[in-house]
């Protein structure tokens, strides 16, 4: 992603900063999921 230098940094547009605050509650999501997951798979493992 190259920056933009025609303009100032602290102006972003409404999209951009929707776009920025999106993608890391997917990624938490995402790795909250994966995180689960392995503890039930390590459980279920453990309980045998």
């Amino acid at each position: 992603m190259q920056h933009d230098f025609s303009r100032p940094s602290h102006v972003t547009s409404r999209e951009e900063i929707q776009q920025k605050r999106r993608l890391p509650v997917y990624m938490l999501i995402l790795v909250g999921l994966f995180l689960f997951a392995m503890l039930m798979y390590m459980v279920a493992d453990w309980a045998k």
